[in-house]
């Protein structure tokens, strides 16, 4: 392996991610000075042709053995199972930004105040949820008077988090919302939906969101609701539910999308027939939602360096390779998620390529070497870093390798998305099948239904051809029992050896990626969305 030379060393210290100069140079001169030594040479480096091989030296030193010292150590019960924005997590953090720094990888995390290049990026998260104490639900129902000349009946109440009702769906900020109320009930073409943008709807669980039909069709989401309504029928106890926590990244402060859960003995007071499905207004009832909320602020980080293209026309342009390093955490009981096929595998995958880029001849354009944290609750780390690119200025990422459990299932198969039924079908699909056949493994298109639940798609969501590496769900997924004993390292090792390949020919070719033409005329509601 080709580490930095113990001159440069001497001249660096590492801190927190960070490149601390013993000298006075600039920031930019770090940056050659490290890669320089890391590729052991001080000329220019020569350009691979576009058709170049990989170096098959580098190739065997990617190995099963190696991937499964990684694992064994990111999987094990130290890590207590990787939870987002923990002090485990950013153990692992800094053993990913140690080895990108054992390699010689150019820093591409967050530029620090003192003008220190880092290998981390630190990303904002809120851990919020309900607060039962002060969320409460307000109904107002007027009836008008029963005879000429009477008054209105007016009746009141007053329905309290945790004790009436449960609620899904908070945001970051304390706040009240009132105003009118519908009822949604089943659209037909004599009784058309009603218009639910800015009032508060009941909802029959079991008839279907017109918010989510919308969404499906491909049409421009509605305003939501103030709140969404669902009753329960006999035996539904409020008081038996769990406040949620959740975290949230805080690009902007996120509003609440409520949903409450209350017992069908509420909905009486509104006084209206449930059997009847017509959508309707309820112009009688008001009602005022008050939304109270705990919140912890708290910060993770991604991990990011990479090594500069050899050719001066392509260095910009920026093959990324990614993986989430993040997993769930601790049971209730005190057993450990380990995850060590998801992600552990992924993870070790890339530090495996990351080896054998250091060690061989460098490619024509970029490599990136990205692995992101708060993937389990809702792809957050790549998310913030899709927004957020923390490469130096002007490189533009061309092209994403995503591994996420590369370690199960058939030993000789690993499944592909996008498929070319896919709307983000595009060339790197086709290098990266040769490259599996190069290495004897069947790939399979049989993954486009998790193509939005792994960290390519926000890549994917910026126009960014991608392409995911998954070996399939298996009974260890999210379990306890995913543990290192259980992987198949010499799989991984194939996949792995497969993603090296794939890179060096993305890297070298001629024509930078591009999503294919048949693709470009497919729409995915799920394009746009960033949950």
């Amino acid at each position: 392996m080709t580490f930095i030379r113990s001159s440069v060393l001497r001249s660096f210290m590492f801190n927190g991610g960070s490149w601390r100069s013993s000298g006075q140079g600039a920031l930019l001169a770090a940056w050659v000075a490290v890669s320089s030594a890391a590729w052991g040479q001080e000329a220019a480096p020569e350009v691979p042709p576009p058709d170049a091989p990989p170096p098959a030296a580098v190739l065997h030193e990617i190995t099963a053995r190696e991937l499964k010292a990684h694992v064994a150590f990111l999987a094990s019960d130290l890590l207590k199972g990787r939870d987002t924005a923990t002090p485990e997590s950013r153990l692992a953090a800094e053993y990913l930004a140690a080895q990108l720094l054992g390699h010689g990888a150019t820093p591409g995390g967050d530029i620090l105040e003192d003008g220190q290049a880092s290998y981390l990026q630190k990303f904002p998260l809120a851990r919020v949820a309900p607060d039962p104490e002060t969320t409460t639900l307000e109904v107002i129902v007027e009836t008008p008077a029963e005879e000429e000349g009477g008054q209105p009946v007016r009746k009141t109440a007053t329905y309290r988090m945790g004790r009436d009702f449960q609620l899904l769906g908070v945001g970051t900020q304390t706040e009240t919302r009132s105003g009118a109320v519908v009822f949604a009930g089943r659209p037909t073409e004599a009784a058309p939906a009603v218009d639910e943008a800015g009032v508060f709807v009941i909802r029959d669980p079991s008839a279907p969101s017109r918010r989510l039909q919308r969404q499906a069709e491909g049409a421009d989401a509605p305003k939501p609701p103030l709140a969404t309504l669902l009753y329960r029928g006999a035996g539904f106890d409020p008081s038996q539910g769990r406040v949620r926590s959740s975290l949230t990244l805080l690009e902007a402060e996120r509003p609440a999308d409520p949903t409450l859960i209350l017992p069908e003995s509420a909905r009486e007071l509104l006084g209206f027939d449930p059997n009847d499905t017509t959508p309707r207004a309820l112009p009688q009832v008001q009602m005022t939602l008050n939304l109270g909320v705990t919140r912890e602020d708290l910060f993770d980080h991604n991990v990011v360096g990479f090594f500069p293209g050899s050719d001066p026309e392509r260095t910009r342009e920026v093959i990324i390779l990614s993986a989430h390093y993040d997993h769930i955490g601790v049971a209730p009981n005190g057993e450990v998620f380990n995850g060590a096929d998801d992600n552990a595998s992924g993870t070790a995958g890339l530090l495996e390529v990351l080896e054998a880029l250091a060690s061989g001849p460098r490619p024509a354009r970029t490599v990136a070497f990205l692995w992101v944290s708060g993937e389990e609750k809702g792809l957050l780390g790549s998310r913030w870093f899709a927004n957020h690119v923390s490469l130096p200025e002007g490189y533009e990422i061309v092209g994403n390798v995503n591994m996420d459990m590369i370690s199960r299932n058939d030993p000789l198969a690993i499944s592909l998305t996008p498929s070319d039924k896919h709307p983000s079908h595009n060339t790197i699909v086709a290098h990266a099948v040769a490259a599996c056949q190069a290495e004897g493994i069947e790939a399979r298109f049989d993954a486009d239904q998790y193509f939005f639940r792994t960290d390519s798609a926000n890549f994917a969501r910026k126009g960014i051809p991608v392409v995911f590496f998954f070996c399939g769900i298996h009974p260890d997924y999210h379990r306890v029992s995913d543990d290192v004993d259980k992987g198949d390292f010499d799989k991984a090792a194939k996949v792995t050896r497969a993603v090296y390949r794939l890179v060096w020919s993305l890297a070298n070719a001629t024509d930078r990626p591009r999503v294919t033409a048949e693709a470009e005329t497919k729409t995915d509601p799920n394009i746009g969305s960033t949950d």
